[in-house]
């Protein structure tokens, strides 16, 4: 993992390049064992199963900065590795991954984040079975929520209209009924489900595949600080960690270990939103998967979990009747009222023009050429009414694809 940071980190890492400062309650023995953790973290091709192993033998990680590991406990690595690691512990508090730790502590203190290890009392006890099991979890908001009683919602990033609505409406119930709701904070589903649990006042975290000072997608910045405040941010990335294709099967383990259950909604073969199934699966937890329309592609997926065993839902209660033998949840009498859509929109109060484009658009999604096409206005025109369509909330624009607002 490289150590380049984004302009937020690096301007305060220059403005506090000895920041040594930390909260009241922390004693300066576990301040230094976080710092090791931290730099440790920062060393290239170790990850979190090289860690965990290299620990194993230790009775701290204290221990290992003073008397170092064997040469047996070295085997496994890379001879790269090995040369970054014993370089660090030759002389581990002047070395620039020592730096970076104490400049991500102060960030952390100064932006209000944590930084939880395997023996804080609010780290998920399902990951610190995990061979794999994140050394650290930094959390921006409400850390006592990744020890809830939690369901997650998943699927695809280009969900129909229908899909997104299922899975906001759903989150608002769950969250109603006392759960806290978990996704991975991508476009589509994920996003739907963070503004359902957030629409019924509840509670919803947000496990990130970056550094918790790096929003991806950016166009989720507005409803990040809307879950810091009722809610958590998560992620095991160090800070200036910005979007790889490889860390989102290693977010997704931990979308799926923090709930009793995941729900796929609209996932395609492959996605995903299988791999986040695939993982609850394997760590004992339920599964659940939304049926839906056998000519779309992105209900193949959870055709394939329902044929697998998932349990086929089709609304809130259905969850909750499987989790009611673990935990005593109702969904409240006017839950369906609070979390249902939308007053619809009077159409009839448009302009011809508007109306023309709006019968363009189909029920799931269409691109701004199929629109063109099918309305026959020009391209400067055209994308006019679509800017007053979706401001005036008849439709809505998710990855370049125009949908009803239904």
């Amino acid at each position: 993992m490289t150590n380049t940071r984004p302009p937020s980190f690096l301007n305060f890492a220059r403005a506090h390049p000895s920041q040594s400062s930390t909260s009241h309650d922390r004693s300066a023995t576990s301040r230094e064992a976080l710092l090791a953790l931290l730099a440790l973290q920062q060393i290239d091709g170790l990850g979190a199963i090289g860690l965990n192993h290299l620990l194993a033998s230790q009775a701290t990680v204290s221990q290992l900065l003073e008397i170092g590991p064997n040469v047996r406990q070295l085997e496994f690595l890379s001879a790269s590795v090995r040369r970054r690691l014993t370089g660090f512990l030759r002389r581990p508090r002047s070395s620039v991954y020592w730096q970076i730790a104490e400049q991500t502590l102060a960030w952390l203190e100064t932006h209000g984040g944590v930084a939880l290890t395997k023996d804080d009392s609010r780290f998920p006890p399902l990951l610190r079975e995990l061979a794999d099991c994140p050394p650290l979890l930094f959390v921006h908001g409400q850390a006592d929520l990744l020890i809830s009683e939690g369901i997650s919602i998943v699927g695809t990033r280009k969900p129909s209209v229908t899909g997104r609505q299922f899975a906001q409406r759903l989150a608002c119930n769950l969250a109603e009924a006392g759960l806290v709701v978990t996704s991975g904070m991508a476009l589509g589903i994920d996003t739907a489900t963070h503004q359902g649990a957030l629409d019924s006042s509840g509670r919803t975290v947000a496990v990130m595949a970056t550094g918790l000072d790096v929003m991806y997608p950016a166009s989720n910045f507005q409803l990040s600080q809307r879950i810091k405040h009722s809610g958590a941010l998560v992620t095991e990335m160090p800070l200036g960690t910005s979007a790889r294709p490889g860390l989102f099967p290693r977010r997704n383990r931990i979308v799926a270990a923090l709930s009793l259950g995941v729900v796929v909604v609209e996932a395609g073969l492959p996605s995903g939103s299988l791999i986040t199934a695939n993982c609850a699966a394997e760590q004992g937890r339920e599964v659940f998967a939304v049926p839906g329309a056998v000519n779309n592609s992105q209900s193949k997926g959870c055709h394939q979990l329902i044929r697998d065993g998932a349990h086929l839902i089709e609304s809130a209660e259905d969850v909750l009747a499987v989790l009611r033998g673990f935990r005593s949840l109702t969904l409240p009498a006017d839950a369906a009222a609070s979390c249902g859509q939308e007053p619809g929109l009077d159409s009839s109060t448009l302009s011809t023009e508007l109306r023309r484009v709006l019968a363009a658009i189909q029920s799931d999604s269409a691109s701004f050429e199929m629109v063109s096409r099918s309305c026959g206005l020009p391209a400067d025109q055209l994308n006019m009414a679509l800017v007053d369509l979706e401001l005036l909330g008849f439709i809505i624009v998710v990855g370049g694809q125009y949908s009803l607002k239904i």
